[in-house]
């Protein structure tokens, strides 16, 4: 049976100090501002992948840009797959170098501004999203990250915000334009995740 070759095999060098040359640039006249320039594009992309991956949907990031960052991802921290992590951030740096680089790296540094607390209630934001649009799914993902979770209590809410949503739009009537209220519901799943999440 042929062995596998995979995305980081057949994209990436196998030094790990090659990602000037997989760049196709050379030593020389003006070799070392192209390295800088090598360099800082590998540490953006080892930077996005160290993010958590929701984080990903604010940026203005390719299709191919993500799932390569996926797959960097799911090598992240395995010693095993060591080689295979270090060719897929070289994976990685080659189609930052083919997407604006420049304009992704602007981007984070404006997210710089967030606090600790911040990024954290936007998290507990994006699982209440997450939570009413995906049900069980994706309440069993937020407690595989938060074990500490009330299933039970999370579950009532999201399908008590469903009940309000719903009539909600009744009362509203189909001629309707823009956002309805929220009821209650929706703020105190809120309150639960911040408890469950520890924020």
């Amino acid at each position: 049976m042929p062995k596998r070759t995979f995305q980081w095999e057949r994209d990436a060098p196998d030094d790990p100090d090659e990602h000037l040359l997989a760049t196709g640039e050379r030593e020389g006249r003006g070799g070392k501002q192209r390295k800088r320039e090598a360099d800082a594009i590998f540490a953006l992309g080892k930077r996005l992948v160290s993010m958590p991956a929701h984080e990903w949907g604010h940026l203005d990031l390719s299709d191919h840009l993500v799932e390569q960052l996926q797959i960097a991802k799911d090598l992240e921290g395995r010693a095993r797959h060591r080689n295979g992590y270090r060719r897929q951030l070289l994976a990685v740096a080659g189609v930052l170098r083919k997407d604006d680089h420049e304009a992704i790296a602007a981007a984070l540094e404006e997210d710089v501004g967030a606090t600790p607390k911040d990024r954290a209630l936007m998290d507990v934001e994006y699982w209440r999203t997450r939570l009413l649009d995906q049900g069980d799914g994706g309440l069993d993902e937020l407690l595989a990250a938060h074990p500490g979770g009330d299933r039970q209590r999370l579950r009532a809410l999201i399908r008590q915000v469903h009940k309000e949503r719903a009539k909600a739009a009744k009362a509203a009537g189909p001629d309707h334009e823009g956002p309805l209220p929220e009821g209650k519901a929706f703020k105190s799943l809120f309150a639960a995740l911040r408890e469950a999440m520890g924020v």
